[in-house]
């Protein structure tokens, strides 16, 4: 059967359609002219969310091209954004940027490349087929398998080989009599391709740096990796480990093999279906924490039944500790290639993983991965290691297969798992619709302390439970095999698991439905199950495993004479590793103790069924035996940190009455050794290790002291130390009392200083204020302009290109920033004022009448309405253009309503000449509708995330619930929480309002020296500010938001210094006798009192009728807005109804909620600072007392220098007795022989 050609689709994504469609006609051609080895196929979406969906639903699409500037119709996406999300769907895409010519590479590139971005073409060329060449290339890389490609060449030059292997490229096999059909059923590659290391093309697995190692490379980037290592064999660690109980048994041989200290954690356990779960998140947190000098962790992921540990918390735990973290994915090598099954523990942050790619992968068996993510990585030294324990005739096919394998995974790995899943989800469906057979969930996989750890389950395995079928799981897995030839994964007493891979198909998922439909139909009557109980927890370890697997040891049988477990075992010193399968957990590693639970457990696995298989066992003539450390091989094991002063005592063992007693099968061997004075862990004598326990503690407790500063200083006052050293010791003291005071009025200042704040809440009667209205047209600058501040993506004003002036342009013709900010003087009616603003705009072209209603007292009922009287102020901002705010001018307490007529059309307004060579001002009867923001007076709007909208043609109702906060400033606040400033005449000249700048300002306020020095805008702390470059001019307008005025008072107050000394450093040789001086040299005042509107916004469809319009048009202002719903048709006029909008912004309700914050110390805090100040300092004088004490005891304990046999131990400093010599053979005060002291 011929294999099928790759098909390779290429998604180009962009909002422009004219250049997606010369694009994606330019590549068709250069496709249909050039070689195309990989079936390039080229299609293309204009949205980011169709890109999304494409990519998930095709697993062909192997390359993406994105434009640099991706609009969608509903937000704005930037092609970061796109990329970032792509590569967490699919990170072995390839992805490729289409810049545009005036994009600033260095900027634009160093953004690019933390989104694994593989390349960039130029949006202004058109060389397609030059396009085409490098996303070819791309492909090749991808797919490129350097070691297979080299292995196949050579096997294609038919070389005579005169090197190992000893068959010779199967000459040896072929047309032999006896052993021709292993050529026929192997085949000649296969054994052509089985070379020696002596072929120099084919690189070396030991020392790689040709073919092998830019394979290694390519899985190191497809996996995630620093660095990857093909492995045949296995890799072992050193030092101390956190062991997961439950992991592989070759890592617990390797931990023989290099001599590491292990730390064993128990893993969870489902013992009603015999699986065993990874280990608690809180049993490893304890582990890390109770051995801050492991050296690693590891730990498997997933596990044999698929659960999966939340890794990284637990990554980050040892890391923060100091620990490397190693982890065994060998059953989760695919991992990487979907997203249903990442994080992956590179992920993660692990820094070593193994995976058994020949488990999950397309590789041979016994291929596997090593993944290296350690920074602090030594590689010479993996190296040596990894060349320890790997062989130096490695087989080529496996190696091979380790490539092709990868490029599988890269290429249509993310099309094959996505199969794979579905299929699970359809096999699990099926299973369970049998009614006797059923699949596991996550639930029924996890005991109780793992409820809560964050484990997932992998969809690829599937654990069925047959208790309900009444066979045993030996029973169908042999049925499954013999009937209807399907072989299973694993099997315990009552489950059988199955695992789904890239290579499960359809039909097979339909041959197991139909075997385990016809099984549920046979199913025979319930039975009872042989179960395995719970494995015993881990006792504890003699000595280091390596030690006690390289003793020679005895054999001791496990059951006695009567079929009962061997009591000679108890607290005897285990030399194998003893795993039963299943479940396949280590129950006895080398250098562990044997207690009664283990001897029981392991004598009921021998009497259970005989396909459970027991490893680790010895044979004692066919007999079940364990071997187990001789007592004189114990006692002769040097003692190993942790395992110190744990021998064993050498008991005698009474000689078994019968014929075989002392003969060669004897279940308990004869020992005839005297019992010696030190006490070891198996012995049943208590006095002995109570003893040797205590005497443990005293020298632990004596080095801790020993270590100590404190007691370390003791050894000064010795009597053969200078007095100088005292006096040291006495100064010492002193400091510490010192630092002690100090330190305690410096805490007690600073909780005392510290203002507990007490919030009462309660209904105010008193009216709120009304707040001020702005009211903006809305943006009217082109979709790139808005895209290009929506994304936040100019970081400076060099970004701006030539190519972007027209956005610039646009965003000048919005007034950001032209001139210095005006107010419109008050004025009765509708407040026409007929001066000209800097855009053109006059504020009569927005609001055409207005209404307010307000009340003289707090009885909403007795009210009347009046034309509206305002205070009105020209706000600028970057975003919006012909933004008012308007203020009412009588006692704000009072007013009730404002109902305004307002147009919210476009507009037709002529811009000044000043602004710019280049027009973009066509663009402003494009905005349509109106932005409206409630705020409280004097402060200024925040437009960009408080505005209601108002379209045309609809009445909207602004309900607003005023709520008022009386706030005290802390002492610990660096800004002012708010601040009011006197109208001072040099202010009020230019226009100014008075400004109460709340905490918001403050922060604001540093942001804009930055942005002033940044962007060299110091002409906005200039009272005349100079025209600035066009390119500089978004930057700058954020500061001259209320004018330079405005914006020097802000930040003289924020810093708490006098205007007049900004003037002065503003203006040189300036007179210093002005008036103005004076009023705004005041210091800043504190402005307790607060509002907070809280909004809700309603609409409804309004049209006035023709003659409300001419009445409109002619600036009757008697007229009430509320009337003009009558409709008169018959009447002309040249203003179009749909562009109006009825604008009512009421007050809710009179009454007013009042948050209070209060400076209170109520007497629990201040009992509890006193409390905790008082225990610090009760602690830290104690403890130099006892210090002191201990100074004076030590002192008055100096013993004559004539006294026979005293001596100072020079480790601890404490003075001991050696016994007489008479004595030496008996033990000391401490428990311990005077011999070994």
């Amino acid at each position: 059967m011929s294999t099928p050609p790759p098909v390779s689709r290429i998604l180009l994504v962009s909002c422009d359609s004219a250049w997606l469609g010369a694009a994606l006609a330019g590549l068709k051609l250069a496709g249909a002219r050039l070689d195309n080895p990989f079936g390039m196929v080229f299609t293309a979406v204009s949205a980011f969310k169709e890109a999304i969906d494409c990519v998930s639903a095709d697993g062909e699409v192997q390359i993406v091209v994105i434009d640099r500037h991706l609009t969608s119709a509903e937000v704005n996406q930037a092609a970061i954004t796109l990329a970032n999300r792509l590569n967490e769907l699919r990170p072995e895409l390839s992805l490729y940027v289409v810049l545009s010519g005036g994009d600033d590479e260095r900027a634009l590139l160093e953004e690019l490349v933390s989104h694994a971005v593989d390349g960039y073409f130029n949006r202004d060329e058109s060389d397609y087929s030059g396009w085409f060449r490098i996303l070819s290339a791309e492909l090749a890389e991808k797919s490129a398998t350097p070691f297979y490609d080299a292995l196949k060449t050579y096997v294609k030059m038919a070389k005579d080989s005169w090197h190992t292997p000893g068959h010779s490229g199967g000459d040896s096999l072929r047309n032999s009599p006896w052993v021709g059909d292993f050529y026929d059923f192997v085949g000649e590659h296969m054994l052509r391709a089985d070379l020696s290391v002596s072929v120099p093309m084919l690189d070396s697995l030991m020392h790689p740096k040709g073919v092998i190692a830019a394979a290694q490379s390519l899985a190191a980037k497809a996996f995630g990796a620093r660095k990857t290592y093909f492995a045949t064999n296995g890799a072992s660690t050193t030092n101390k480990l956190l062991l997961d109980r439950n992991c592989h048994k070759s890592v617990h041989y390797g931990v023989i093999l290099s001599d590491c200290r292990p730390v064993y954690m128990d893993c969870s356990a489902r013992p009603q279906f015999g699986i065993f779960g990874p280990v608690p998140k809180r049993a490893i947190y304890e582990a890390i924490k109770a051995n801050p000098d492991a050296k690693a962790i590891i730990l498997t992921n997933c596990t044999y039944d698929g659960l999966l540990y939340d890794l990284k918390p637990i990554v980050e735990a040892a890391h923060s500790a100091g620990i490397k973290v190693i982890i065994d994915e060998a059953w989760y090598a695919f991992a990487r290639f979907h997203p249903a099954f990442r994080p992956t523990a590179l992920e993660a942050g692990a820094d070593y993983v193994t995976q058994s790619s020949h488990k999950t992968l397309t590789a041979f068996s016994q291929a596997s991965m090593v993944h290296v993510n350690d920074p602090a990585f030594d590689e010479h030294l993996f190296r040596e290691n990894f060349n320890m324990y790997a062989s130096t005739s490695p087989q080529y096919g496996l190696i091979a297969s380790l490539d092709v394998g990868r490029k599988q995974a890269v290429m249509e790995g993310y099309r094959l798992l996505d199969r794979t899943v579905k299929l699970s989800g359809e096999l699990r469906q099926k299973i369970n619709s049998t009614g006797v057979f059923r699949v596991l969930e996550l639930e029924d996989l996890l005991p109780e302390e793992l409820q809560q750890d964050g484990i997932r389950l992998d969809p690829t395995k599937l654990t069925v439970d047959i208790s309900k079928s009444g066979y045993s799981a030996q029973e169908l897995q042999q049925i499954l095999f013999e009937r209807f030839n399907i072989q299973g994964e694993k099997r315990t007493f009552n489950t059988i698991t199955l695992l789904l891979s890239m290579g499960t198909t359809g039909s097979k998922v339909s041959r197991l439905f139909d075997a385990m439909l016809r099984l549920a139909k046979d199913r025979r009557p319930p039975r009872s199950y042989y179960r395995i109980t719970e494995i015993p927890r881990f006792s504890r370890l003699a000595c280091l495993p390596r030690l006690a697997f390289y003793e020679s040891g005895e054999r001791l049988l496990l059951l006695d004479d009567d079929g009962r477990p061997n009591q000679a075992l108890l607290d005897r010193v285990c030399c194998d590793q003893i795993v039963s399968y299943p479940p396949g957990i280590p129950v006895v590693v080398p250098g562990q103790v044997i207690n009664l639970a283990i001897v029981t457990y392991l004598a009921r696995l021998t009497k259970g069924p005989k396909a459970l298989e027991i490893h680790g066992l010895a044979d004692c003539d066919g007999e079940y035996g364990v071997r187990v450390l001789t007592d004189q091989e114990f006692k002769n094991i040097p003692s190993r940190g942790l395992f110190e002063n744990m021998k064993p005592e050498v008991r005698p063992v009474p000689a078994v009455e019968g014929p075989r007693a002392g003969s060669a099968n004897s279940r308990v061997p004869v020992r005839s050794e005297p019992i010696s004075s030190t006490s070891r862990l198996c012995s049943n004598q208590g006095g002995a290790l109570a003893r040797q326990r205590a005497a443990m503690a005293t020298s632990c407790l004596r080095q801790f002291a020993s270590g100590t500063s404190l007691r370390g200083f003791g050894r000064l006052v010795r009597p053969d130390q200078h007095p100088f050293l005292r006096l040291l010791w006495a100064g010492f003291v002193l400091s510490m009392l010192c630092l002690l005071g100090v330190n305690s009025y410096y805490l007690v200042s600073e909780y005392f200083e510290y203002h507990v704040s007490l919030q009462t809440d309660q209904l105010a009667n008193d009216p709120s204020l009304f707040p001020s209205i702005t009211v903006c047209s809305h943006q009217p600058f082109s979709p790139r302009a808005a895209q290009l501040w929506a994304s936040g993506r100019v970081p400076s004003p060099i970004d701006f290109s030539r190519r972007l002036r027209d956005a610039v342009d646009s965003l000048a013709a919005s007034g950001a920033r032209r001139g210095r900010s005006r107010s419109v003087p008050e004025r009765p009616g509708n407040l026409r004022p007929t001066e000209v603003r800097q855009l053109g705009h006059r504020f009569g072209d927005l609001l055409l009448l207005c209404v307010m209603r307000h009340s003289r007292n707090t009885n909403p009922s007795v009210a009347h309405e009046e034309e509206c009287r305002f205070r009105v102020r020209r706000i600028l901002h970057p975003l919006y253009f012909n933004c008012y705010e308007l203020q009412v001018s009588e006692d704000p307490a009072y007013v009730s309503s404002v109902s305004m007529v307002m147009a919210a059309g476009g507009f037709n307004a002529s811009p000044s000449a000043d602004l710019g060579p280049q027009q973009a001002y066509n663009l402003f009867h494009e905005a349509v509708g109106l932005a409206i923001v409630l705020h409280e007076p004097g402060t200024f709007p925040n437009i960009d995330y408080e505005q209601y909208n108002v379209q045309p043609g609809t009445a909207s109702t602004i309900r607003y619930r005023p709520e008022r906060f009386i706030k005290y400033r802390s002492p610990k606040t660096d800004c002012i929480e708010a601040a009011e400033l006197p109208a001072a005449p040099r202010i009020s000249q230019a226009g100014e309002t008075v400004f109460n700048y709340t905490y918001d300002a403050c922060i604001a306020q540093s942001i804009s020296s930055f942005i002033a020095h940044h962007c060299n805008c110091t002409s906005a702390f200039h009272l005349n500010p100079r025209p600035l470059d066009l390119q500089l001019l978004p930057y700058c307008s954020r500061l001259d938001l209320e004018g330079p005025d405005g914006l020097l008072a802000r930040t003289a107050c924020a810093r708490n210094i006098s205007l007049d000394r900004v003037y002065s450093e503003q203006r040189s040789g300036s007179d210093g006798e002005d008036e103005a001086s004076g009023q705004l040299g005041q210091p800043c005042r504190r402005r307790c009192v607060h509002w907070r509107y809280l909004v809700e916004q309603s609409n409804c469809g309004w049209r006035p009728g023709a003659t409300q319009m001419a009445q409109l048009r002619r600036q009757r202002t008697g007229q009430r807005p509320l009337d003009y719903v009558e409709l008169e048709e018959e009447a002309e006029v040249g203003l179009p109804a749909d562009d109006l909008a009825l604008v009512t912004v009421a007050r809710a309700t009179y009454m007013t909620l009042e948050h209070s914050e209060q400076p209170v110390i109520t007497l629990s805090a201040l009992l509890s600072r006193l409390g905790g100040v008082g225990s610090l300092t009760l602690g830290v004088t104690l403890t130099v007392a006892f210090e002191l004490v201990e100074l004076a005891f030590l002192q008055l304990l100096r013993l004559p220098a004539a006294a026979a046999g005293a001596a100072v131990n020079s480790t601890d400093g404490l003075p001991l007795r050696r016994p007489p010599a008479d004595t030496a053979d008996e033990a000391d005060e401490d428990g311990t022989a005077g011999s070994e002291i």
